[in-house]
């Protein structure tokens, strides 16, 4: 009888989870994934439309390039997001080809999905070392 009372929590439990909006953190690695892959298409669905935009230059850089050969392989060393309202910072680290990138993704919340918000010009100057990175993002991206 007790299995019988549980079955309708535990079917609403799903139901929510399955329509739960994704968290920046699945978005980041949705999108990252997207892009390793070459599914521009796919990326952009997770981004605004000034990444959008990005996203269609880089398209068409890699178009004239056999699909094998861009085809990258990244994994996250770390990511850790913040949200302050209907804006996130995900700060990184990501391995790819041996190489270690320390960065961030900025995210906007519109219509409560997550997008990929991809500055013109980055923060910060192009020569400073990951500390002062990781400090200018972590006082300013939020405040956007």
């Amino acid at each position: 009888m007790r299995v019988v009372s549980l079955l309708p929590v535990l079917l609403l439990f799903f139901v929510a989870a399955c329509q739960a909006p994704d968290s920046p953190e699945t978005v980041v690695r949705k999108w990252q994934a997207h892009i390793d892959n070459n599914e521009f298409d796919k990326a952009k669905t997770l981004s605004t439309p000034r990444t959008e935009q990005l996203l269609s230059w880089m398209e068409a850089l890699l178009s004239d390039m056999e699909a094998d050969s861009v085809i990258t392989h990244t994994n996250f060393v770390e990511l850790t997001c913040r949200e302050n309202g209907d804006k996130a910072v995900c700060y990184y680290g990501l391995e790819a080809e041996g190489q270690l990138f320390n960065d961030s993704f900025l995210l906007v919340r519109t219509e409560g999905k997550w997008l990929i918000d991809l500055p013109e010009e980055p923060p910060y100057e192009e020569d400073a070392d990951v500390e002062e990175l990781f400090e200018v993002l972590s006082q300013d991206s939020l405040d956007l």
